[in-house]
């Protein structure tokens, strides 16, 4: 779905692969090492969903969430070596792709991305509930 590891270092990622929905966030510039919480999930054809990860900074495995249409699902960890915190790289935020190919094969509506917060869960809620209302929330 999204990803910033091209161009310089790896930064984070969002992919759907082989059942599996993950975030991940790679360490000091790192393809080999990052954490990442992963989602075993198949979406139904023709149907939207509301999907939102969260991050709160913490440098584990626990501090990522994932609710789709506004509810919390449980992760499990697909993490890899000893995470020493995220490279801010300048390479751009990529949609619908990722390196290695992987073309999202779908469509993506009222994509959002905060800095330096996380999201609750009461926010993620009201999110979704806004949007799928058909209302947007800028």
């Amino acid at each position: 779905f999204l990803d910033k590891r091209t161009g310089g270092p790896h930064e984070y990622q969002i992919v759907y692969y082989l059942g599996n929905l993950n975030m991940y966030l790679f360490s000091a510039g790192s393809s080999s090492v990052f954490l990442s919480g992963a989602y075993s999930w198949t979406p139904s054809a023709a149907t939207w969903y509301h999907i939102t990860f969260t991050y709160d900074g913490s440098g584990t495995f626990a501090g990522i969430k994932l609710y789709v249409d506004g509810v919390n699902q449980t992760l499990r960890d697909a993490s890899s070596g000893v995470y020493a915190g995220m490279t801010n790289g300048t390479a751009a935020p990529r949609f619908g792709t990722f390196t290695g190919g992987f073309p999202f094969n779908g469509k993506m509506d009222e994509a959002h991305i905060w800095k330096n917060r996380e999201l609750t869960s009461a926010e993620v809620l009201n999110i979704y509930n806004t949007e799928n209302a058909g209302n947007s929330i800028l």
